[in-house]
């Protein structure tokens, strides 16, 4: 009879572990979330769907329909994106430099320029400048921008080739 009490013990104490150990392992998961330090954001929920954004993130996806861009990012905050569009001509090689820069951009086309374009971009999708390209490199006023984030589009023919990420000191 001592016997069996004992191990009753033994299995209710080993229950207890194991409980403990899973309920602990749970809430411990659940708990731990990824966060982001963010400028801005909002969430809003309707019937149909929601929708959450945020300012302050690195982007790393563009995408652009007439005059309405929208640009996506994640909060991975040491990542360094410079192009950020998939290129469909991957024969032409272009450069941007310096990036970061305090006053002017260059954009270098490893061919030719004709029929090239840029404009340029505030994170809030303004239109800020935009010309063909005359030069090569093709040079581009940054001297009387506010320092923060800018995209730069390359476009041909009227259709994006590259986007860049450039930071204004």
């Amino acid at each position: 009879m001592k016997h069996n009490k004992t191990k009753q013990r033994a299995i209710k104490l080993m229950l207890t572990v194991v409980i403990t150990t899973v309920s602990i392992t749970l809430w411990a998961q659940e708990t731990v979330v990824q966060q982001a330090m963010l400028s801005s954001g909002e969430y809003h929920q309707g019937t149909t769907g929601s929708i959450s954004w945020s300012l302050g993130e690195t982007a790393v996806s563009t995408l652009a329909e007439g005059e309405y861009i929208i640009t996506q990012g994640f909060q991975q905050s040491k990542l360094t994106v410079t192009a950020i569009d998939v290129e469909p001509y991957p024969s032409i090689s272009i450069t941007a430099y310096p990036n970061p820069t305090s006053s002017n951009l260059f954009i270098a086309v490893d061919g030719e320029i004709a029929n090239l374009r840029y404009e340029v971009y505030a994170v809030n999708g303004l239109n800020i400048a935009g010309n063909h390209f005359d030069s090569n490199p093709q040079k581009i006023v940054f001297a009387h921008l506010n320092s923060g984030v800018y995209l730069i589009r390359i476009q041909l023919n009227n259709q994006t080739i590259k986007t860049f990420r450039v930071v204004k000191n």
